[in-house]
Parts: structure tokens; sequence; C-alpha cells
């Protein structure tokens, strides 16, 4: 379907969008860094996703992988891809470290305050975390795997996914996620729906975003 393919390419219309956010002579200029960033990239996921759903259809969606189905198996697989994904991040930065490549970037600031908490949960727990797996997982696993071998699907959509973060994380940050974006990708693919790679990455964006500077208490 032609569609499909345009559906595709505007998963790339986020980062593109939050670049001209970011410049637009409006009130989220005046928001502390990295919070505008974050702000911009919510705005921008949900349009993209108003965009994909106005293309597609929410059948079309539903019949790709676009469910919510919680299971007690599911949040298991969920609770234990989290946990994978920790040791991933430790053992990912330890070898950037070794051979001297560039580390995750975007990862340090300050403790948020309760309202950059909550600003932080919306943009990042919720709208990122939903809208980057509808878009990776559902949109490019759901079409691709109908045109092309599982395993290439998969890595063609690790690819497009690990990509759309080089402007913010670097390159650290695009190997990490290449193999990091190898959990949810085999979550969606066991469980058929969205529910446990969703749930999986909510918990990875909490603990990145939230607990972890809490826990810091930087600036």
């Amino acid at each position: 379907m032609r569609s499909d393919g345009v559906a595709l390419a505007l998963t790339a219309l986020p980062v593109l969008l939050t670049t001209v956010l970011l410049r637009l002579p409006w009130s989220i200029a005046a928001l502390p860094p990295p919070y505008r960033d974050f702000a911009a990239y919510a705005a921008a996921n949900w349009l993209t996703f108003a965009l994909v759903l106005r293309l597609v259809g929410r059948q079309r969606l539903r019949d790709l992988g676009l469910r919510v189905r919680p299971t007690g198996r599911a949040v298991g697989a969920a609770l234990l891809g989290f946990v994978a994904g920790l040791v991933v991040y430790a053992v990912v930065s330890a070898l950037l470290a070794r051979f001297g490549l560039p580390p995750v970037r975007g990862m340090q600031f300050a403790s948020p305050t309760a309202l950059q908490g909550a600003a932080l949960f919306l943009c990042v727990v919720v709208t990122a975390a939903f809208c980057e797996e509808v878009f990776f997982r559902v949109l490019w696993i759901g079409v691709l795997r109908r045109r092309m071998a599982l395993w290439r699907a998969g890595a063609v959509s690790i690819a497009a996914f690990a990509a759309i973060h080089y402007p913010y994380f670097g390159l650290g940050g695009v190997i990490f996620i290449s193999v990091w974006a190898i959990l949810p990708l085999c979550l969606f693919v066991v469980f058929g729906d969205l529910t446990a790679p969703l749930l999986m990455h909510a918990l990875n964006n909490t603990f990145a975003y939230l607990v972890v500077p809490l826990l810091l208490r930087t600036g």
C-alpha cells in the first residue's frame, strides 16, 4: 500500500518538527534546556501521530499491532526487558569508554522540580514511549514484515529508530539504542501487540529521566 510507505517516511517528521518548533519565537523557547527540547519533541510526536492515524486509519493500525492487552505474562516480560535494558546500557557504556567512543549524550541534567518532573512524565514517559513504539514497532515492523524476512524488517526498524535519536543523543546514543531496541522489538514480535514493548519503554524512560536525576540530585 502506498500509504504505508508514506507513513514510514512520516516517522522521521518529529525530529524535523522539533527543530522548527525550537526556533519559533514563542513561550516554549523560554523553558530551560532540556525541558524545551522534550516539550517540542512531544508536540511534534503528537502531530505526527495524528497525521499517521489520518493516513493509515485506526483499523489498519490495530491490524498492524496497535493494541494494548495487559496480561501477567506481558507485564512480567516488560519488567524483564526493562532490567535487561539496564544491563545493556551498562555494558554498552563500558565498551564505548573502552574504545574511546563518545558516551551517550543528553542524559546529564539537574534533578527536576515537581513541575518539571510532571512535564517530563507527560513528554518523555507518556508521549515519547507511546509514539515511538507506534512508529518504530507497530508501523515499521508491522509493514515491513509483510514485505521481507522478519529479521530484515527488524534490522531496518532498529536502524530507523536509532537514527532519529542521533541529533540529541549523539553517536554513543545511537550505538546504545541500536542494541537496546532489540528488546522491545522482540517483545512486540512475541506478543503481537503494544503492551509489553510500551510498558518496557515507559519504565526505561521513567528510570532514565526521573528516577536517576532525582537520585543523583545534580545541579
